[in-house]
């Protein structure tokens, strides 16, 4: 072999050997990692719906309203609080009941920000809030006069039908 001495052959040899099994290794690592990263991303989602899911105690006070048909518990974090420290979206501030989820992309219809509920975030969507006073949760059904206009409400089917000339909902109690 002209140039070539047995050597640095040998050298040359060894460095490629080395080079692959780096590469070989840096493939592996790098399966295991996105592995973990998965592993990590799951443990996470199950603590942020641990997190977000109503107390023991809630739901033990509120046994037999959860019974009912159609009922259930949610929590919401305050926006302002939360937004930035939980992957859901807007920190589990939002709740929809249709989607059962507190993501914001989830067409929520309830959100909580500043000590204050609010619903009507975007396009058509739109929501009722109403005082039940003093009224124990587990008393509230369909035939309770303060859920009557619900109870009664025809939802719109076409856009402008839902709201004022500015796109506002119009809400009424």
């Amino acid at each position: 072999m002209q140039g070539w001495s047995l050597r640095r052959l040998i050298q040359n040899f060894a460095c490629l050997v080395l080079l692959s099994s780096i590469a070989f290794a840096q493939s592996h690592d790098r399966a295991k990692l996105e592995k973990d990263i998965e592993t990590l991303r799951d443990q996470l989602r199950q603590k942020e719906a641990e997190f977000l899911s109503a107390a023991p105690e809630d739901r033990a006070q509120f046994a037999d309203f959860l019974h009912q048909t159609g009922t259930g518990l949610a929590r919401l974090l305050p926006r302002e609080k939360y937004r930035e420290k939980l992957s859901v979206r807007e920190g589990g501030a939002y709740f929809s009941f249709t989607k059962l989820s507190n993501s914001y992309d989830r067409d929520p219809q309830l959100g909580l920000e500043q000590e204050q509920l609010s619903t009507g975030f975007a396009g058509a969507n739109f929501g009722f809030l109403a005082s039940l006073g003093d009224t124990p949760l587990e008393n509230v059904n369909m035939g309770d006069p303060s859920v009557q206009y619900l109870a009664a409400f025809v939802t719109p089917t076409a856009e402008p039908e839902q709201g004022n000339s500015n796109g506002e909902a119009v809400l009424g109690l």
